[in-house]
């Protein structure tokens, strides 16, 4: 919360509060003071940032560049060629938007690989307002038969790029390898069911809609630029690797899970039994894409899955139902100091597992992967302290020891993700 929002806060709440029952609200807040104090503490905390784990080349951006420009530069002719006495709604803040984000983010000036991501972000969002754009035109002055002609016609050049494309992992470096095509994997997928889904639909509209020419410009986008990534890496092929690598992972994973006790006591689930959901749903992704032939993501994301898994002992003496907490209050971090020191460990943890895993891509991955646990606690923390009057005393208490589990579990993945990283980095073959 802002310093000029926290201020408004505190001064409009005791008025719409009313004078009758102000003591008594007032009287809880001064109750919870050492809380309060404790939990502005923890929201003003920085968490460590983990460095962009992607490598990004600049040759990629430039040509992503380009290809926004080009894509933008189209629509405006278009735009250029309708009619004086025709109006198009709407149009004029889609080509805005895509003219503004191409000028916030001149490819030269990105000096970073966090900083090239995020400029090839904002080509995607800037081809997807020009084809917003693009279909508003050709909606208003095409008739029905030639605006399906004309979508058609770029819905077959980006499914032929689809279908053109190879990724062949290559690569000098195993780790490094495994985040690139990880990556690249995960796009194209995306990019090649909803290019199959948006052919279907043609069969049900009437005519294409803007949303539709947005959605074909974006994904022919990611198309092009997994092609340029793919050009950029060379190596010795890794494809082995990357297959028995996943195989090892998820035997490891079933034995990690299989020596895992989810009973805290009789009738009782423990905390553990919550979590082992968040492995299942990262390995079915892994599955799913080792299924198909992505055999990166599929490493990728087991590795993610081995993560959560070393962390489900360390939640096995915490009760999976929130509403019995209370009970266990004496054995839980249930007050603001509390929760400070366990998010001061979180964060800690998260500044030794950096340190640890150094620059290698996988590893940043991994510790990416976990950061929004830490992220949570802090916008919980801002919720809480504007709750502060209207919680009762068991609630309270269980909020803030939701939040000190939050804090556990993220120590928990970011002591995990040094030694699943020497596991993977085992599978090396270069």
């Amino acid at each position: 919360m802002s310093p000029s929002r926290r201020t408004l806060l505190k001064a409009s709440l005791p008025v719409a509060l009313g004078g009758a029952g102000l003591g008594y609200w007032q009287r809880r807040r001064i109750g919870r003071r050492d809380d309060l104090e404790a939990l502005e503490q923890t929201a003003a905390l920085e968490t460590p940032s983990v460095d962009e784990p992607l490598i990004v080349p600049s040759e990629v951006v430039q040509a992503g560049y380009e290809d926004a420009r080009d894509h933008l530069e189209q629509t405006e002719e278009l735009a250029n060629e309708v009619p004086e006495d025709t109006t198009i709604r709407g149009l004029e803040g889609p080509l805005n938007d895509a003219s503004e984000g191409l000028e916030a983010n001149p490819p030269a000036e990105m000096e970073t690989d966090g900083e090239r991501r995020g400029a090839l972000e904002s080509y995607r969002s800037a081809i997807a307002n020009s084809g917003q754009g693009r279909g508003l035109i050709i909606t208003e002055t095409h008739d029905t038969a030639s605006a399906h002609e004309d979508f058609q016609e770029r819905l077959d050049e980006a499914k032929a790029v689809d279908a053109d494309l190879e990724i062949s992992y290559t690569g000098d470096a195993f780790t490094t390898a495994i985040v690139q095509y990880g990556v690249l994997d995960e796009r194209v997928t995306r990019a090649s069911e909803r290019l199959e889904r948006t052919d279907e639909r043609m069969s049900e509209l009437e005519e294409p809609t803007p949303g539709e020419w947005s959605t074909v410009g974006k994904k022919r986008f990611e198309l092009d630029t997994a092609n340029r990534y793919t050009q950029a890496l060379d190596g010795a092929d890794l494809t082995g690797a990357f297959d028995s690598g996943y195989d090892a992972l998820v035997d490891r994973t079933e034995s990690v899970i299989d020596e895992t006790s989810f009973d805290l006591e009789e009738d009782v689930r423990n905390y553990a039994f919550v979590l082992v959901r968040s492995v299942i749903d990262a390995e079915r992704t892994a599955e799913s894409a080792h299924g198909s032939g992505h055999y990166a993501r599929a490493i990728r994301d087991q590795s993610q899955a081995l993560v959560v898994a070393k962390a489900l002992e360390v939640l096995a003496d915490v009760p999976a139902d929130s509403n019995i907490w209370n009970e266990h209050a004496s054995d839980l971090p249930s007050t603001g100091a509390e929760l400070l020191a366990a998010f001061e460990e979180a964060k800690t943890e998260l500044e030794a597992a950096i340190a640890a895993v150094g620059d290698d891509p996988l590893g940043r991955w991994l510790l990416e992967e976990a950061t929004w646990n830490l992220d949570g606690v802090q916008s919980r923390v801002e919720r809480l302290r504007e709750d502060v009057r209207s919680d009762e005393d068991d609630e309270w208490e269980r909020r803030i020891i939701g939040m000190s589990i939050r804090c556990r579990r993220s120590q928990a993945y970011w002591a995990a993700v040094p030694a699943v990283l020497e596991r993977v980095q085992s599978f090396d073959p270069t």
